[in-house]
């Protein structure tokens, strides 16, 4: 939709009447006042995808009024209007039925838009602002004051700290928050991760890739807090992370259905056994330039891993044509094995197929 078409759609009251979704993902250009104007009409609105609105700043959030004398309130709160001594108070408008909302790479909202969110939208559930560089750790304390908030992605915001995350953890209703991402935020350690463990047990999902101070120390706290309750877990890049963690993560968490494991060099051979042998929901693994692994990580393994159906050895360099046919012999309904970077021959990739005729092989420079 061009933005033109956003216009006119903002501009049509007859048109928003009983929306529910609106889809506005990649548009710039949006004006502020006709945005207002739409959300204002929109009571039922349930979820708004803004991702990757450049143009999209704080103050679409922050809602002015007219006062019956024509002068204008202040956005968002119940208050005097400051240029008409004589002026009464005005509420802010509201979205009581927006459960759901994305402002992914709308990279000009800062914690004051955040703060205006969670006043217009008391009531979501969901709350994504990856990618948004200026969000500190107020932005953390604001969502902390929604009650219902069971997902919540910051990735990519590296000024949050651990003193954010105490925020959450100290939320209005903390055993709701069940989706959690903190992609690349460097800056929060084993603290933050035994807080959220502690005070957020029944977490689901849980990315906190790239946080490189993460440790076996926080790893360990969150596995025996969430046992199974966790089913996705990515720490791809968290270096700091030993072989002693996969096992706490695979003797605890044995409902895991995805797990990333991706750029840690300390994963070997006996990480995937004993993953094998204890987590037999896993659906997806990613072990992406896990270096050290070889063809000895699957060879007599004797039972099959039932439900993995995606598995990434990117640049396992040291796993070769054994390696592989043991994975298209043990894994019945494996769909994707990506192995770019392995040493595999034409006549065993032929006769992996063989074995599994749904499989693909990836070997493809990425």
């Amino acid at each position: 939709m061009a933005a033109e078409e956003v216009q006119a759609v903002l501009r049509n009251q007859r048109m928003t009447t009983g929306v529910e979704d609106v889809e506005f993902e990649r548009l710039d250009g949006i004006d502020e006042r006709l945005f207002q104007r739409f959300i204002t009409n929109c009571g039922n609105i349930s979820s708004i995808n803004l991702s990757l609105c450049v143009s999209l700043m704080d103050n679409f959030f922050q809602f002015q009024e007219t006062t019956p004398d024509g002068e204008v309130s202040s956005p968002n709160v119940t208050a005097t209007t400051e240029n008409s001594p004589g002026s009464s108070s005005i509420s802010s408008p509201s979205l009581p039925n927006l459960r759901h909302l994305l402002i992914n790479n709308c990279t000009r909202i800062t914690d004051r838009g955040i703060s205006a969110i969670v006043q217009l939208a008391p009531n979501l559930s969901k709350l994504h602002c990856r990618g948004i560089a200026r969000l500190t750790d107020e932005s953390l304390r604001y969502a902390s004051q929604l009650p219902h908030l069971e997902d919540i992605d910051f990735g990519l915001c590296r000024l949050l700290t651990d003193k954010g995350v105490r925020y959450l953890s100290q939320s209005k209703n903390p055993a709701v928050l069940s989706s959690i991402n903190f992609y690349y935020c460097r800056n929060i350690t084993d603290q933050s991760l035994m807080e959220l463990a502690c005070q957020h047990p029944m977490i689901q999902s849980l990315n906190i890739a790239g946080c490189h101070a993460i440790t076996d120390i926080g790893i360990s706290r969150l596995a025996t807090q969430s046992r199974e309750h966790l089913v996705q877990l990515n720490v791809s890049g968290c270096i700091k992370i030993t072989p002693e963690s996969i096992a706490i993560i695979a003797s605890h968490c044995r409902q895991l259905k995805r797990l990333n494991l991706s750029n840690i060099k300390s994963i070997d051979d006996e990480c995937i056994r004993v993953l094998w042998r204890n987590c037999p929901q896993m659906e997806k693994l990613c072990l992406k330039e896990c270096d050290q692994l070889t063809d000895a990580a699957f060879k007599a393994l004797g039972f099959v891993w039932p439900k993995l159906d995606h598995l990434d050895l990117t640049y396992c360099s040291k796993v070769g044509d054994a390696g592989m046919l043991q994975v298209a012999t043990y894994c019945p309904v494996l769909r994707m094995l990506r192995m770019t970077g392995c040493k595999l021959s034409l006549p065993c990739l032929r006769r992996a197929t063989t074995i599994n005729d749904q499989l693909h092989i990836n070997i493809e420079q990425e």
